[in-house]
């Protein structure tokens, strides 16, 4: 089957829903098929991902008709001010012992895990939905499935989250504060958050638009956060593995996280960390980047944003980069060689002391810099025909030490070069 076909069957199988929604529906899978076939797959094979398109064409008319909107009559603000359902079960409650791992799959669902003082794992639904999940609890997986929901590859899944039903729906999922296994949730649309599970083997949340959050939780696995679109925030995170966060055009934010090694990534948005530790790579297309108070080494990349950086000690080598923003470098102890790079911002640099090499460019900004007297320093600096070069490093005392003198290597074509004592 090809693209033609498929549409053809899902248009016909969509019958007489809303017309501008069912335009959206069709616009939305002709955009996917766009960005498909633009990342190297062929009509046939996205077809087969997507599956059968009458049946997709049956599930959007079954929710359509659930909510009330399968014809132009459709009131979107009267669905939206309809009363509440009470909350309804999702799935069995089921004692702890024996589950090693909670796995849930949805579609238009915010998740949210909350550990508390129980010896069962249980899930309530905001609304009467109980019939859209199947649950299966075998070989140790506590399982909720959303009967629509069909396993998507990363890049499949973002693109289908612009035409997901929306609704103001919301799982809650109860677990046993000192649970010790793995959660795995998936939402297409919603978003999904954590609190309070301090004992977990690994976390992967992954949702197509929605945010994530978490909060007090600690894994001695790997912790994944990933969202198409949506902001993510990690706040008393650890992980005795790695803490990987990324999303497509949103937020990163962590505060007071530790983890060996913490990966962050954003299309288009900043990356902010505070009182954090661990070695930190954080990297955005066009987006700042905040590191503050942090207990370890951190590198970061960005398109165009600033990067601004306050920590103990830069202790493996490091690059800074970005297109067009400023730099700001400020530690206490630099021991690994530094490498930054600006198309056109300025860039800053302190550090109280130095045992290895610093290197900075910029190609119209200012390069600035302040060193502890103790640093045993040799300069290479280099201005354009107009700009300025000032030294005002003291080297009193500094030829005391027996190690030889670490460079500095400052270039600018059109700025100014100043270094200052500390």
């Amino acid at each position: 089957m090809g693209r033609t076909e498929f549409i053809r069957r899902l248009e016909y199988g969509l019958g007489n829903i809303n017309a501008g929604a069912k335009r959206e529906i069709l616009a939305d899978f002709g955009e996917h098929f766009d960005a498909a076939l633009a990342g190297g797959k062929n009509e046939e094979e996205i077809c087969e991902i997507l599956g059968d398109p009458d049946e997709i064409a049956r599930e959007f008319v079954s929710d359509y008709r659930a909510a009330g909107q399968e014809t132009d009559r459709f009131s979107e603000e009267r669905f939206a001010n309809a009363p509440a359902a009470p909350v309804a079960p999702v799935a069995p409650v089921v004692p702890a012992g024996g589950i090693n791992k909670i796995k849930i799959e949805a579609i238009s669902c915010d998740l949210y895990f909350t550990g508390e003082n129980t010896d069962s794992i249980s899930a309530e639904f905001d609304g009467d939905c109980r019939e859209r999940f199947v649950t299966e609890i075998s070989g140790g997986v506590y399982y909720v499935k959303e009967k629509a929901f069909k396993q998507l590859s990363d890049n499949l899944l973002g693109r289908l989250a612009s035409f997901a039903v929306r609704r103001d729906a919301k799982m809650r999922i109860t677990v046993p504060r000192g649970f010790a296994g793995e959660i795995e949730a998936t939402t297409a649309s919603g978003d999904a958050g954590v609190k309070d599970l301090p004992s977990l083997g690994s976390l992967s949340l992954k949702t197509a638009s929605g945010d994530i959050e978490i909060s007090s939780v600690i894994s001695s696995g790997a912790v994944s956060l990933l969202s198409g679109s949506g902001d993510i925030e990690a706040v008393n995170a650890g992980s005795e593995g790695a803490i990987n966060l990324k999303t497509g055009s949103g937020d990163v934010a962590l505060r007071k996280c530790g983890a060996e090694t913490i990966n962050t990534s954003s299309g288009s948005g900043d990356i902010e960390s505070d009182g954090s530790r661990g070695i930190i790579y954080a990297k955005t297309g066009s987006g700042g980047i905040e590191i503050l108070n942090h207990s370890g080494t951190a590198e970061g990349k960005t398109g165009s944003g600033d990067i601004d950086v306050k920590t103990d000690e830069l202790k493996t080598a490091l690059e800074y980069s970005t297109g067009s923003g400023d730099i700001r470098i400020e530690c206490e102890n630099l021991s690994a060689d530094l490498k930054m790079t600006s198309g056109s911002g300025d860039i800053f640099l302190r550090a109280a002391r130095v045992s290895a090499d610093v290197a900075a460019k910029t190609w119209s900004g200012n390069i600035g810099a302040e060193f502890g007297r103790g640093c045993n320093l040799r300069f290479e600096l280099k201005a354009g025909r107009n700009g300025r070069k000032r030294n005002g490093f003291d080297e009193t005392g500094s030829r005391q030490y027996a190690e030889p003198a670490r460079k500095v290597s400052f270039e600018t074509n059109t700025g100014d070069i100043e270094i200052k004592s500390i």
